[in-house]
């Protein structure tokens, strides 16, 4: 079974539930604003065999505000001290790199929010994973932050505006800055909770008709091989 932990109830796990669901395997949500330190109390992270983290609005580096983030880390480091499958996006990706001594900090080329062009780097045509990819492809993104390469990590996706967009840690662990999960419905729902104006809405809409199929391979293989094939 999978535990994914939501960030912002709006932000769900898209088209990988439909995968987990196509292959009959269990997860469950818990919301990350109701952790608290006695977290383990009503978590038992032995009956679970991977770890998602979502993305949301939060920034990492604002733990006054968001105290409950620090329980995220503490959840995320046990699952990878048990050599278990973790993927982290977007914010969830941020976390990671927090956790493993990365610095996460106000993207200096603003925000990415659309339709972008990412590359594969040299590390990535020797991931069992990323070698499957494309060595440039385009993704959707909507992200404000970024974060530096932690130590011991493994660069995988680039872009010009990004150099961090994809990296990993050992073999079990993978932080992506973009969104392969998100299903154009899902965009819909996001883009009228946070108000994004129409004229941008329908120019992603866009990019979901023309590159949706593409991105869902892509996340279906990042999950079968992450998870699925590992027997989780």
């Amino acid at each position: 079974m999978i535990l994914a932990i939501r960030n912002i109830d709006v932000e769900g796990l898209g088209y990988i539930e439909d995968v987990l669901n196509r292959n009959v395997v269990p997860f469950r949500y818990y919301n990350s604003p109701h952790l608290s330190s006695d977290w383990k109390s009503f978590i038992n992270t032995n009956l679970f065999d991977g770890l998602i983290i979502l993305g949301g609005p939060q920034s990492v580096y604002e733990y006054e505000k968001y105290p409950y983030l620090n329980f995220v880390k503490e959840i995320a480091s046990n699952f990878i001290q048990s050599d278990k499958p973790v993927l982290g996006i977007c914010l969830g990706a941020q976390l990671l790199s927090d956790l493993l001594g990365g610095r996460v900090y106000k993207g200096t080329n603003g925000e990415e929010l659309g339709w972008y062009d990412v590359s594969l780097t040299r590390d990535a045509w020797r991931d069992e994973i990323f070698s499957k990819f494309s060595p440039s492809f385009r993704v959707f993104q909507w992200h404000g932050d970024t974060f530096d390469l932690p130590k011991d990590c493994v660069r995988l996706v680039t872009s010009d505006n990004y150099l961090n967009q994809a990296f990993k840690y050992k073999n079990n662990v993978y932080g992506l800055q973009f969104h392969l999960e998100v299903r154009k419905n899902d965009f819909l729902n996001w883009a009228k909770f946070y108000g994004l104006d129409d004229k941008k809405t329908q120019e992603i809409l866009k990019g979901f008709d023309e590159y949706e199929n593409e991105t869902r391979r892509m996340c279906e293989e990042i999950i079968w091989n992450l998870f699925i094939h590992r027997g989780v």
